[in-house]
């Protein structure tokens, strides 16, 4: 079959009626249940907040066995390398990042595959070699080490779906030579592990998070992100190397990734985030490197298929090349163009972009002492803990006060009581009388279209 690529670069954002109906669809289900999903239950994303994530998941967790080609080019090209250096290098200086960041639950081992040639030189002989290397593989991921002098790569997550497969009953494909998954990294960045481990990621799904991320430059200023510029200075990201080379072997370290994409890959658990839902919380989040805990907070905004991601980014481990040490926040925006909707389309077309997009700036980063308003919420780092930061919300998120709450058959306790007084707020539900809510309680066809003529309005 011809394998069907996703783009690691997004595509132009569009509201798309499928996405909006089943986040519509996703809201009635909340209302409908009386507890939360768990981690491994049949819903893949008890939050309902990435489609696809179940298929994501399918790359995200378990051995990954990348086999790797080295494609011969001609001239200019770099001959310092053979086949077991790549081997060797993958499994000694990016194997042991993915199975920190991953808690365990994705390894990476590299295998060596053999050697072949394009008559192309350059970056015109990237998608020959590519091509090339993943017709040979019939493991899950594909790596393939150009000769060509220049630095840099490109990796695609492919399909993981047989040609004419359905949202339901798909086809699950497991060779890198039928679903086209693999990634090119050139020449010049043998010796970088930050270049391999971010062409990984886009096999994971893992877009970009620059300041712009329809600017093919802007998609590499964010410091803080493995995906973008990587704990660098991106004023001088195109020059000193670190994700395009050529520089020394051992100059440009791997940093940790966001927290969304972790989630995205299965890595953090549905009960490690925190949704904001009201005035007042505070958070103790913890960093990439803390192994359990709360990794991630949401801040809803007035538009459905928006929300704001805020974690902890501690300068040390893998991050200590940061620049700052603080919590970072981002926008998460799901209003993609996607012709065949979730889960076919999903990872590398959504926007993830710092918060205060400022090209070259570490302005979305809150050091201790320090606060930022956005989306009408003030995120404030009110201190640092052993693995992290403590965040005080302040202020209504998306509008959505909670107000006092007349339902006496809810508990402060219940996983749905802030949800619940948002939405009685919005005005979304009123209640089974003026005190109860009836949270055990099935929903009827009849209410359940009232609940989405409600939220449509609101």
């Amino acid at each position: 079959m011809t394998p069907t690529f996703l783009v690691a670069k997004p595509r132009p954002r569009r509201h798309h009626p499928r996405v909006r109906r089943i986040a519509l669809a996703a809201v009635v289900a909340v209302l409908a249940t009386a507890t939360p999903a768990a981690a491994g239950d049949a819903d893949p994303d008890p939050l309902s907040i990435l489609p696809g994530r179940g298929f994501t998941e399918t790359v995200g967790l378990g051995n990954d066995v990348v086999t790797v080609w080295i494609c011969d080019t001609q001239a200019p090209k770099d001959t310092s390398f053979s086949l077991q250096d790549i081997v060797d290098w993958g499994n000694d200086e990016v194997a042991p990042f993915f199975a920190l960041i991953s808690g365990g639950r994705y390894s990476v081992t590299f295998v060596a595959g053999g050697e072949f040639s394009v008559p192309r030189s350059g970056t015109a002989a990237d998608q020959p070699c590519l091509a090339g290397a993943i017709q040979r593989t019939t493991t899950a991921n594909t790596m393939v080490m150009t000769r060509a002098v220049p630095g840099g790569g490109l990796g695609t997550g492919g399909t993981l779906f047989a040609e004419g497969s359905s949202v339901s009953g798909a086809t699950l494909l497991d060779q890198s030579r039928d679903t086209g998954r693999g990634f090119l990294v050139r020449g010049g960045s043998y010796g970088l592990p930050m270049t391999v481990a971010h062409e990984i990621g886009h096999t994971q799904w893992w877009p970009h998070s620059g300041s712009a991320v329809d600017d093919s430059t802007a998609e590499y200023d964010n410091q803080v992100d493995l995906m973008s510029g990587g704990g660098y200075d991106p004023s001088t990201m195109w020059t000193n190397g670190c994700l395009f080379g050529p520089v020394e072997k051992g100059a440009c370290e791997i940093v940790h990734t966001l927290a969304i994409n972790r989630y995205a890959s299965g890595w953090i658990d549905a009960d490690e985030v925190v949704p904001v839902a009201r005035d007042g919380v505070s958070v103790e989040l913890v960093g990439p490197e803390a192994g359990a805990g709360d990794a991630l907070a949401l801040v809803p905004t007035a538009d459905p298929l928006v929300y704001l991601t805020v974690e902890a980014k501690p300068a040390t481990g893998y991050d200590s090349v940061m620049p700052v040490s603080g919590v970072v926040v981002h926008e998460v925006d799901l209003t993609f163009e996607c012709d065949d909707g979730p889960p076919f389309c999903v990872g590398t077309s959504r926007r993830q972009q710092p918060a205060v997009s400022a090209v070259d700036t570490d302005a979305h980063v809150i050091e201790v002492g320090e606060s930022l308003t956005v989306a009408g919420v003030e995120i404030a780092v009110t201190g640092a803990t052993t693995d992290g930061f403590t965040v005080e919300f302040r202020g209504d998120p998306a509008g959505c006060s909670m107000g006092p709450n007349p339902f006496t058959d809810l508990s402060e306790t219940s996983f749905a009581f802030d949800n619940v007084g948002c939405i009685r707020i919005l005005g979304i539900t009123t209640g089974t009388t003026a005190s109860t809510y009836s949270p055990a309680q099935s929903v009827t066809r009849e209410q359940m279209a009232a609940f989405l003529g409600r939220l449509w309005r609101a």
